[in-house]
């Protein structure tokens, strides 16, 4: 006898809707993607139980005709394509021509259409993808589609779906996304008689993205608009003090097709070279359009990943695209009152500004007693910030050799050090709290990132070469990587087993215990990730170098080095952040100032 065999109709439906339809959210995915298509303005989606009980779709789009509905449901009917060609060039959301009859071969479905031209509609009612009934029916123009029981007939599928509350969010973030990707289309979900995601139709894709990542953060977005000869980007990036812990604010539109592509998310993580802290991730909405032909969008069953024809330079537009938009923005972080939870460095910042709170009341109360004092010797109303400076009390905050531009748009006039750990600055906009490590790193970086880029990183030979006996692991890393730190400045030679030669360092670094910097090199990198691509180490050592080679947190500066900082810090390409992606600067306004001393509502 035979051992292979033909699969059953039934049995072989239910095996490709295990392709298509994975959870009631990719259900829901495919019927909007069917209303778009179908040219709607308005789309209503209401579910029961996350979907498990019920998914219903009405749209006011062109509805179909009674044969075509009946045709719909076939496997392989589709009145996206009609050729071979077709194929290479895709203009609508749909095509796999598996979507409907998947659907219905596991569930009980029921739909309902009208054409602008039929004088009466048309149901056709399936369960387990056999039609069980068609007739005509008044109903208005468009189409309804109703999905109930959702994989009753294979109860092992059922039984694998999430909870109700997590399946009505993979739900709501389909709905959500369409929404954002269409905004002139109205949208609505409504899960079990309660209104979700209400959307009315608007000519402002930012008012749908507000929508997604809310009102307050919005506020901060940075436009993002850039062409190439081969597409478009369009969109917002939030800034880098604004970062969450997962890739959940991401979304990424081709052609206005919801997506994933490891292309475009590497390309979004390159735009923000060192601007991301560690572990936290960029928040940011693409939109890319791009001629058909240069992408496939049936790479995957359901149609949520696409492929370029032209990966290498759809990649290094979107990374340029990002970093230009970034470089041309003000990212310096507000202090604001509440920030949103899991974004940027809550913590840190709410520390930072406890302690300028702290500071201000105190130096008002201490101002308040001293004042008669102060008139009295003549000294003016300069407060002890001030004086730990120098400052003359008649130039209202100028500093001790000259002005400091900052950022080529605001002036900073240092004030003091305080914890031998923060510069507080003034402008007029209200007060500015740099953070000297971070600060410093950032111009260590980007000095040693110019210098390695010409092949002439500064070395400060040693007057006496140092030895270094490392274990073997540290050894490992010594003679694998040793070209690598001789290009940063670093000049190192064998010695014996183990044992190792200094003779330089580089000179941006001269200031450091030689021996100390090199097993602090050698302890992050042991600690790095395995990798044999050569130019993340060197992204990695150039990191490390500045880190290691920058002021500390703790050391005390002289106001000459206060200015010095900062305007090195303002000559950098991006002053906002360290290498790893923390805050240089962080500011609180003086109308937050004047709210907090309840001087103003």
């Amino acid at each position: 006898m035979s051992k292979i065999k033909v699969l059953p109709t039934d049995i072989a439906n239910k095996i490709a809707a295990g392709e298509v339809v994975q959870r009631p959210a990719s259900v829901v995915k495919e019927l909007l993607e069917n209303s778009l298509d179908a040219g709607s303005s308005k789309i209503t989606v209401e579910i029961i139980g996350g979907g498990r009980d019920l998914i219903r779709i009405e749209d006011n789009g062109s509805g179909m005709s009674k044969d075509d509905a009946i045709l719909a449901f076939e496997r392989h009917a589709t009145s996206k394509i009609s050729s071979a060609e077709d194929l290479d060039s895709i203009r609508s959301f749909g095509f796999r021509g598996e979507a409907l009859p998947s659907i219905a071969a596991v569930s009980i479905t029921e739909l309902v259409t009208k054409t602008t031209d039929s004088i009466s509609g048309t149901l056709v009612r399936l369960e387990g993808g056999v039609v069980k009934e068609v007739k005509e029916t008044g109903t208005p123009v468009g189409t309804s589609i109703e999905i109930q029981r959702l994989f009753f007939n294979t109860p092992a599928r059922r039984k694998f779906l999430k909870t109700v509350a997590t399946e009505a969010g993979h739900i709501s973030n389909i709905v959500s996304q369409e929404a954002i990707a269409q905004p002139e289309i109205s949208f609505k979900l409504i899960h079990n008689g309660q209104i979700v995601f209400n959307a009315p139709a608007t000519k402002d894709p930012l008012e749908r993205v507000s929508s997604l990542l809310g009102r307050e953060l919005s506020q901060d977005l940075i436009r993002l608009d850039f062409k190439t000869s081969l597409f478009e980007v369009t969109g917002f990036l939030a800034p880098p003090s604004h970062t969450r812990s997962n890739r959940a604010g991401q979304s990424i539109f081709v052609n206005r097709r919801y997506i994933t592509n490891r292309t475009i998310m590497h390309a979004l993580y390159a735009g923000y070279h060192t601007l991301l802290p560690i572990n936290r991730h960029p928040i940011a909405v693409i939109f890319i359009a791009i001629d058909p032909a240069l992408v496939d969008v049936n790479v995957h069953p359901a149609k949520s990943e696409v492929r370029f024809r032209q990966e290498r330079e759809v990649h290094d537009g979107i990374e340029q695209a990002v970093r230009e938009a970034l470089s041309g923005t003000d990212l310096i972080p507000r202090v604001v009152e509440a920030p949103a939870p899991g974004i940027g460095e809550p913590g840190r910042e709410a520390r930072i500004k406890g302690a300028m709170e702290t500071y201000f009341s105190r130096q008002t109360e201490q101002g308040s007693r001293g004042a008669e004092e102060r008139r009295s010797r003549g000294t003016g109303d300069q407060g002890p910030f001030s004086e730990s400076l120098g400052f003359s009390p008649d130039t209202g905050g100028i500093p001790f050799s000259q002005q400091v531009s900052m950022f080529s748009r605001t002036r900073l006039y240092p004030l003091a050090q305080i914890y031998n750990t923060y510069i507080v600055a003034q402008d007029e906009e209200g007060i500015s709290i740099i953070d000297q490590h971070a600060a410093a790193e950032r111009v260590a970086y980007e000095k040693l990132m110019k210098e390695a880029g010409q092949a002439q990183v500064n070395s400060q030979l040693l007057l006496i070469p140092i030895t270094l006996e490392t274990d073997y692991a540290q050894a490992a890393i010594l003679i694998e990587n040793r070209d690598i730190f001789n290009s940063f400045g670093f000049q190192i030679e064998e010695f014996g087993q183990k044992t190792f030669l200094l003779r330089a360092v580089p000179a941006i670094a001269e200031k450091r215990n030689p021996k100390e910097l090199i097993f602090d090199l050698l302890h992050d990198l042991q600690t790095m990730e395995k990798t044999k691509d050569i130019q993340a180490i060197k992204e990695k050592m150039l990191i490390l170098v500045a880190c290691h080679s920058a002021i500390r947190a703790g050391d005390k500066l002289s106001p000459p080095e206060i200015e010095a900082l900062i305007s090195q810090l303002s000559q950098t390409t991006l002053p906002y952040t360290c290498p790893h992606g923390r805050p240089t600067v962080i500011k609180l306004s003086l109308n937050e100032l004047e709210k907090r001393f309840k001087r103003i509502s």
